[in-house]
């Protein structure tokens, strides 16, 4: 090519060599510009998805799971807030309603105190009724004693009191033969029958005291002392008669507060009666109306006897 075309400054081989190798080189050059060019283009059309696919997606999807895992988080966060809210109201319900139950059990720890103490009174105050009631049991059961004791001398006393008894009915029977018979003045039988009936009266106003019964004892007395006081006797028998009734005032005197006192004041008003101024005394008489008194507080009044009348007045 250079033998027909021959270049008209005679170029050498050199030149033209390293003109070739210039222009190869910048074919080169070009071509790897190109390949370089086409290779971009290929990292770009195919590196690009890639890399989104490979490394931003991922990036994207765990930024969108942390925010979905934030959000959840927080809801978790406001939901362990209201749950400890709730067991926060709850705790203070309950505190207050422990606070409520310690002042009912110190209320019900107080009553249960003051019913110890109530039932220990009340066994303390049984203890001492047990005690009084056995101590009254005890008195009773000596008074119950006492009261036999008494009956048994009330009895004795009053088979005294019918001993005499029946010595006045004696002497009655006897004041009645003495008068129907011509041997005695009539004025003195009198005296004997009115006599006998004061000494009657004295009798058993005697028994009424004995049997605890002052209003009927009282009555007798009265009629007895009345008796005496409306008797005529003769003067050697007026001194006797005075110290009677004086002795019959006394016992009156003596019968509301001292019934053993009026007690003894008649038996001598009796005896005087029995030998003072009767014309013959009764003998038997003077044993029957000892003094046996002893039963006079009886609270129990037996039966009176049967009051003896003289079938003869004057």
């Amino acid at each position: 090519m250079t033998d027909e075309n021959p270049t008209p400054n005679n170029e050498n081989f050199g030149t033209r060599l390293l003109s070739g190798f210039f222009n190869l080189t910048r074919i080169v050059v070009r071509f790897l510009l190109i390949i370089l060019l086409m290779g971009l283009l290929a990292l770009l059309l195919f590196g690009v998805p890639y890399v989104y696919w490979r490394y931003v997606t991922p990036t994207v999807n765990e930024f969108k799971h942390m925010a979905s895992a934030q959000v959840a988080q927080e809801l978790l966060n406001q939901r362990l807030l209201d749950d400890l809210d709730n067991m926060q109201q709850r705790a203070d319900t309950i505190e207050t309603r422990m606070d409520s139950e310690k002042q009912q059990f110190g209320e019900i720890e107080g009553s249960i105190d003051a019913l110890v103490a109530t039932q220990q009174s009340q066994v303390e105050l049984y203890q001492k009724t047990q005690h009084a009631v056995d101590e009254k049991y005890q008195t009773i059961s000596d008074q119950i004693t006492t009261l036999e004791t008494k009956l048994v001398d009330m009895n004795t006393s009053l088979e005294q009191f019918g001993t005499s008894i029946g010595a006045v009915e004696e002497k009655s029977q006897e004041l009645e033969a003495r008068l129907f018979s011509d041997d005695e003045p009539i004025n003195q039988l009198r005296r004997d029958i009115q006599l006998l009936k004061a000494m009657e009266l004295l009798t058993r106003s005697r028994l009424f005291m004995s049997q605890d019964n002052l209003g009927l004892a009282e009555d007798d007395i009265l009629s007895a002392r009345d008796l005496l006081a409306n008797l005529l006797v003769p003067e050697a028998q007026a001194e006797a008669l005075v110290d009677t009734i004086e002795r019959i005032d006394q016992a009156l005197d003596n019968l509301p507060l001292s019934p053993d006192l009026a007690t003894q004041d008649l038996e001598i008003a009796w005896q005087l009666i029995n030998l003072g101024l009767f014309s013959h005394s009764v003998e038997d008489s003077s044993t029957s109306l000892s003094s046996t008194t002893a039963a006079a507080d009886l609270t129990a009044t037996p039966q009176a006897t049967e009051t003896i009348t003289p079938s003869v007045t004057p």
